[in-house]
């Protein structure tokens, strides 16, 4: 995913997932409750045949990569680019090793794609440039019993750039440079993985034997000592699938597919839903009951939005501050899914992108960055203004060369204002990007700004402490002007 950073923008389609999709006839689900709000949608026919298994988002670009399978799953694949407005494919790269999961590193401009072998070609991890597609790197799977399956979900840690990537019976720890690991952990039959750089831990989905009733569990990993770490009540009765984490709240959501419930004589069916975990507490804190059997989550942390790809052809929004379902949009045969603060992209079979987004008389925006700095390495003294016109409501999140900035989190939106006051100074001299991207509200748009700075060398030994007073001036200087 992220995942891309945070906002987790991509999802691992299982294998059993993937079956259920194409053939529509397991076991009966609930049916969908009216849309509401309205959602508009894009469509954007793939030009790869195949079969869809993993989305991923660029949101500093809005570029999207699909990662495409062959109808069997056994033969070559393709990592599709779509991009543009209208959308449209921008380069397809293939995969002789078919193709399983995509992440995005955005600070980086990286994508990686994992593939998990076939007859033909071996279990690979690939690199590609994100604005060009151009493949940078692969490097093949070892066979033997320990990589069994080749290499599937992979998530990326935006801290340093590191890929983590489920490899046969292990969640290995890339070094980005070389993609050889550097370290490794047992982890038998893990499902998919994503990153919590808030507590600096992954988070890992055990689906279990089958949906019929077994338990599956949720594991943690604490990435510094690279150890399991002790959970409890994290068993729950089903197979859960992919899991996408909000590493701005440090929550994990789940997916908990529909569960055949044996009887004496018959057996039921129990919906499927969301489980939110709380990663630093290791512990389930709430169910998010969405409308049908889901199949894939993704989150986008700055509209506070969530998104679940439902089997019977919907999707499930819900909104993460309350985790109650808020829109159910129509999507035919969805697959996987991937989202950003613009809306939710939506691989379905066929295949096809369908982009949706809220529907209404929204008002168009425009950010503009407006650093008011001439900063320095270990200076922290530096505010940055955001100016939203036509703006609302809502909230903007700031990033430096992709990565979040500390302390600046998720900041309102007053009078066409936001502040950003960073909380650690910058480490290193030369050019920084500072983006801004504003979570649009009910009545207005999302819009995202950017604005490049020069962090010159430092020279003067007291410009940390200077630093740190100017901030406190700020600081108050802003809250004097909120209401």
């Amino acid at each position: 995913m992220i995942g891309s950073r945070s906002a987790r923008s991509r999802v691992l389609l299982s294998a059993g997932a993937l079956a259920a999709v194409t053939a529509l006839t397991a076991a009966p689900v609930a049916s969908a409750a009216p849309a509401a709000p309205a959602y508009t949608a894009q469509r954007t026919v793939l030009d790869d045949a195949g079969q869809p298994r993993a989305v991923a988002v660029h949101r500093t670009t809005g570029t999207t990569y699909v990662a495409v399978s062959s109808g069997d799953g056994t033969g070559p694949g393709v990592l599709t680019v779509v991009d543009g407005n209208p959308p449209g494919v921008r380069a397809s790269v293939p995969l002789a090793g078919g193709a399983s999961d995509v992440a995005v590193d955005e600070a980086r401009n990286r994508v990686y794609v994992t593939s998990p072998g076939n007859d033909g070609a071996p279990s690979s991890i690939t690199v590609v440039d994100a604005s060009t597609g151009v493949v940078l790197q692969q490097v093949p799977v070892p066979p033997g019993s320990d990589f069994a399956g080749g290499a599937r979900a992979v998530a990326v840690d935006g801290r340093d750039g590191a890929p983590y990537v489920l490899v046969g019976d292990q969640l290995r720890r890339l070094d980005p440079a070389s993609l050889l690991p550097t370290a490794t952990l047992r982890e038998s039959e893990a499902g998919d993985v994503d990153i919590d750089e808030r507590t600096g831990a992954a988070v890992l989905t055990f689906p279990g034997v089958s949906t019929s009733g077994e338990f599956s569990y949720v594991g943690f990993v604490d990435l510094s000592r690279f150890v399991d770490l002790p959970a409890e009540d994290t068993a729950i009765r089903g197979s859960l699938d992919s899991v996408a984490v909000d590493d701005t709240t440090g929550r994990a959501y789940v997916v908990r597919r529909g569960t055949v419930v044996p009887n004496f004589l018959t057996a039921s069916f129990a919906a499927g839903g969301i489980e939110v975990f709380d990663v630093a507490s290791r512990a389930r804190s709430a169910t998010i009951t969405v409308p049908g059997d889901p199949i894939g989550v993704s989150i986008d942390a700055t509209s506070r939005t969530g998104y679940a790809a439902e089997r019977n052809g919907v999707v499930g929004v819900f909104d993460l501050d309350t985790n109650t379902v808020v829109g159910s949009p129509g999507v035919p045969s969805p697959a996987a899914l991937a989202s950003d603060a613009a809306g939710v992209q939506v691989a379905t079979v066929g295949p096809a992108l369908v982009r949706l987004t809220q529907a209404g008389s929204t008002t168009p925006t425009t950010t503009t960055v407006q650093p008011s700095v001439n900063a320095s390495v270990g200076n922290l003294g530096s505010l940055i203004t955001v100016a939203i016109a036509n703006g609302g409501g809502g909230r903007v999140a700031f990033t430096a060369d992709g990565a979040p900035i500390l302390g600046c989190g998720f900041q309102p939106v007053v009078n066409g204002l936001s502040y950003c006051i960073p909380e650690r100074p910058f480490d290193r001299a030369g050019e920084v990007v500072i983006e801004a991207t504003y979570s649009g509200d009910d009545t207005h748009a999302a819009s995202r700004g950017a604005a490049p700075i020069t962090v010159a060398p430092s020279t003067d030994p007291f410009s940390y402490a200077l630093g740190q007073a100017l901030r406190f001036l700020q600081l108050f200087l802003v809250g004097s002007r909120l209401p």
